[in-house]
This record gives C-alpha cells, structure tokens and sequence, in this order.
C-alpha cells in the first residue's frame, strides 16, 4: 500500500474486490472438475499464485516501492533515471 499514500482506501477496496472476485472465478472453476481430488484445487491455487508473482514481478509498483525504500534506507543511485 506505500505506492498509494493518498488513494490508500481506493486501493485496499480495489484489493479486497479483486481477492474476492478471483475467489469466486475459482470456487467455479474447481466446482467444473466432478471429482473429490484434492488435486484440482492445489493445481489451481498454484496457477493464481505463480500468475500473481508474474505480474508483481513486471509490475512498475514493486519497482517504485523499491525506490522508495532505498531512499529511505539511504542508498545512493547510479543511475538518476530511475
């Protein structure tokens, strides 16, 4: 939430709508596959975990929170572009 300080309620609720949304996009999918496995819902959790950490991975807020941090921190940068 630190790339948001000023839309901090705009972003938690957009959060909690998206977790929610995506909870039920899953509770059908796994509902689809007529079995009692354990299997679909493990294969599924891991699919929306490793599709989460992709789009933090190319996402430009993990790369201005990392900035933030450092400046924080007190690290000085090489490059003044980013």
């Amino acid at each position: 939430m630190a790339p948001f300080s000023k839309n901090t309620g705009r972003a938690s609720a957009l959060l909690g709508g998206m977790q929610m949304f995506t909870g039920g996009v899953a509770s059908v999918l796994v509902n689809l596959v007529k079995t009692r496995a354990v299997l679909p819902m493990t294969s599924l959790m891991f699919c929306f975990a490793f599709l989460s950490f992709l789009i933090l991975r190319k996402s430009d807020i993990t790369r201005k929170f990392f900035i933030v941090k450092k400046a924080i921190s007190g690290t000085v940068y090489a490059n003044k572009s980013v």
